[in-house]
């Protein structure tokens, strides 16, 4: 056994040094291919940027960049700027070159994570353990470069991470387990948290959404298709809002969903269209009856209150339903007397 580890590490140290000979004797091959991918790599990530905030706007509706995108273009544009200027040079530095991959990480990292802290505080951050695993394998560096400045970078994440974060609405058992979606108290929780930080200068919607006729699928077909039918329509209902939507099950087959900074009607009535046209998708694919739903839905600006506007949702969704269902009624919330605007069948 100690045989083996003194091999072991001997071998360590053959491959250490057989790295460092390399990083010493290809130098000059490593900087010029460095800054070869540095120029490669800011140009795929500024076409990247550019394509992100022109089309993205025209596939979500209602969405806009905030600064921190405009921030992370900005520094992406200096960055290039500054790489492309030194490329230029005659002969070109390993350390300097060095530095460069390094600010490209720090840039790319650093501004990546504060999009995905800071406008979202009560969403997951999805992409930047992406980058962590993928920047790396960018450029060659050594490790003694590379470990440390990740180990950096990942310490500062955590401490962002801490003490901007806030899990609110999944502090308790708070996930329907048959559909994958919040349940009532989760999502009534998560909501009133939004709520209570929102400003008179913010704005939000809230939907409710009825299955048509739900206890005819359970009656006719059984409830076997019934829970069917909802795990198909809790699959889908995420792919039809925004990250930072909250949506849950508040009841047997009703929905609710909040929507911050969204108070635009023509936008909302949009939404909702395309939320009952998901569903409708859904008729004979999984019984063979037809699958609609009634929404009700109603807008703040400013500060509210959660149970009026629920109460001025759950009005929205009676009159969806009273005047023949397979449709959507939006309000505004009650300040002043409400005007509804009922969707067309």
């Amino acid at each position: 056994m100690r045989k083996r580890i003194r091999e072991l590490i001997h071998f360590n140290k053959q491959y250490a040094a057989r790295i460092k000979d390399y990083f010493i004797n290809a130098s000059d091959e490593i900087t010029r291919t460095n800054l070869r991918l540095l120029r490669l790599s800011c140009g795929i990530l500024l076409a990247f940027l550019a394509f992100f905030l022109i089309t993205t706007p025209l596939i979500i509706t209602g969405w806009t960049p905030l600064w921190q995108y405009w921030f992370f273009l900005s520094m992406a544009v200096f960055m290039t700027a500054l790489i492309f200027r030194y490329a230029g040079t005659p002969s070109p530095k390993r350390r300097d070159v060095w530095a460069l991959c390094v600010l490209f990480y720090v840039v790319v990292y650093v501004s990546r994570a504060v999009i995905d802290i800071f406008p979202y505080p009560d969403s997951p951050a999805n992409f930047t353990p992406v980058i962590t695993v993928v920047l790396p394998a960018v450029f060659i560096l050594p490790a003694s470069t590379l470990f440390p400045l990740m180990i950096l970078l990942e310490i500062l994440y955590v401490v962002l991470l801490y003490f901007n974060k806030t899990y609110e609405y999944m502090a308790f058992d708070t996930f329907n387990s048959l559909i994958g979606l919040l349940n009532r108290g989760g999502c009534i929780s998560g909501i009133k948290s939004k709520l209570l930080k929102q400003t008179p200068e913010d704005n939000c919607s809230l939907m409710i959404l009825d299955i048509d006729y739900f206890k005819d699928i359970n009656d006719k077909l059984g409830h076997q298709a019934g829970d069917r039918v909802l795990e198909q329509i809790g699959r889908i209902l995420p792919g039809c809002f925004r990250s930072t939507d909250i949506i849950g099950r508040i009841g047997g087959d009703e929905f609710m969903v909040f929507l911050p900074d969204l108070s635009d009607r023509d936008t909302l009535n949009i939404i909702c269209d395309r939320t009952e046209n998901a569903i409708r998708q859904l008729s004979g694919s999984i019984a063979p009856l037809t699958i609609s739903c009634s929404i009700g839905a109603v807008t703040l600006n400013g500060t509210g209150d959660f149970d009026q506007l629920y109460k001025d949702a759950d009005t929205a969704l009676y009159q969806a339903k009273e005047t023949g269902r397979n449709r959507h009624v939006t309000n505004s919330y009650t300040r002043e007397p409400v005007h509804a605007s009922v969707s067309p069948l």
